[in-house]
């Protein structure tokens, strides 16, 4: 068996921030006001916040982040780290006391580490099933499996499992801890710990800022995303609004003639019309007709609070994952009539959140666009904007 994949962040880090530096180099050699010019700003922003989501999920220390930001937009040294563990296999204690651990090991062995010392190397394939008894044996050990990520973590990978977004702020957690793989996938040994009793507490509140959930809907689509601002809320924020769910409506999207026999409704004939001497209007005296009544709207309707129910528990689903946040509805008149009661109803009791709304249709803006119009409607903080490289002329 092949040695599988590890994270490596710093060298995906370091990849971006070169990306950038080429592109800033060609856009600093094209003439002010080209289209080349401002396609290259485009590419230079787009790789920018590709580095800031890597940043928000692997590199949880202020210091190391603040230094990455410092190599992309200041052309800086690029800085060492982060350095993750290599994440185990198993991990265990003896009947003595004894931490043994079972690590991949290249060509496709595992190394056997009592302590942190290395005590043997296994070519058998090695693999233990969630249902498996305790204790397991383990280079003629039996050990107990221990794990150590926290319970907020886990509910967090609980939620996520079940349809809810990533869950990024833990994601060096569960992934030095073996629970996760570098795509987020669980890994057989994240099986074994959520096949246990499930976590009892919530998930953790951003501590000294604000959390955001964000909806933006029609109805055709609704898309869900988080903002979590360590700034005070009147101040910008340098944390991007990231998207984490995109839900669509087949029958929003259906047209009339798909959502019921007829593509018209039928027109019922007042008395027989007069033929007219002007194209497009009728002869003086002439009877027209008019459309008949076939439920066509009764249905939309009805189509649409059906969505609307659908999105309020994926809502639910969402804040409950951010524990404490501010919710923020955004979506046009007729959408938001279907999603204030849907949502009202699920948010109830002393932990209710506190919802805002924007009677707007947003849904088609990209994520840097929509934080920009929700900040201009005083619903987010503005983002913050960073320095220019030196010598940059945008």
């Amino acid at each position: 068996m092949g040695r599988e994949r590890t994270l490596q962040p710093a060298e995906t880090l370091a990849a971006l921030g070169h990306e950038y530096h080429h592109i800033q180099q060609e856009h600093q050699r094209e003439p002010e006001r080209s289209t080349f010019r401002r396609r290259q700003r485009d590419r230079m922003e787009r790789v920018a916040e590709r580095f800031e989501r890597l940043l928000a999920r692997w590199v949880p220390d202020d210091e190391l982040a603040a230094a990455w930001r410092r190599f992309l937009y200041e052309a800086a040294p690029p800085p060492d780290g982060p350095t993750l563990r290599e994440p185990p296999l198993f991990r265990g204690h003896t009947a003595s006391g004894a931490l043994i651990e079972v690590r991949q090991a290249p060509g496709g062995d595992y190394d056997i580490l009592m302590d942190g010392a290395h005590v043997d190397r296994d070519g058998a394939s090695w693999s233990l099933e969630p249902d498996e008894i305790a204790p397991t044996l383990v280079a003629g050990e039996e050990c107990r499996e221990v794990f150590d990520s926290s319970d907020q973590a886990i509910a967090a990978l609980e939620e996520f499992l079940a349809g809810g977004p990533p869950p990024w702020q833990f994601g060096v957690e569960l992934f030095e801890d073996g629970l996760i793989d570098a795509d987020f996938g669980l890994t057989a040994r994240g099986r074994r710990r959520l096949s246990r009793a499930p976590a009892r507490a919530a998930a953790a509140t951003l501590p000294g800022g604000t959390r955001y959930c964000v909806l933006a809907a029609d109805a055709a689509r609704a898309r869900l995303f988080t903002l979590d601002a360590t700034e005070p809320p009147d101040q910008p924020t340098l944390a991007p609004l990231v998207e984490v769910a995109d839900l669509t409506s087949p029958a929003g999207r259906t047209r009339d003639s798909e959502l019921l026999a007829d593509s018209r409704p039928g027109v019922r004939s007042e008395g027989r019309p007069r033929a007219s001497p002007v194209a497009g209007r009728p002869a003086p005296g002439a009877q027209t007709g008019h459309a008949v009544d076939d439920r066509r709207d009764g249905r939309r309707r009805e189509s649409d609070r059906a969505f609307a129910e659908i999105i309020a528990d994926e809502v639910a689903r969402l804040w409950r994952v951010l524990g404490d946040c501010e919710v923020i509805v955004v979506a046009g008149p007729g959408m938001l009539g279907f999603l204030r009661p849907a949502i009202e109803r699920r948010n109830q009791g002393p932990s209710a959140r506190r919802v805002h709304e924007l009677s707007r249709n947003l849904t088609w803006l990209e994520p840097a666009a929509l934080h920009d119009a929700l900040a201009q409607a005083s619903l987010l903080p503005a983002r913050g904007r960073r320095p220019p490289a030196p010598g940059a002329h945008v």
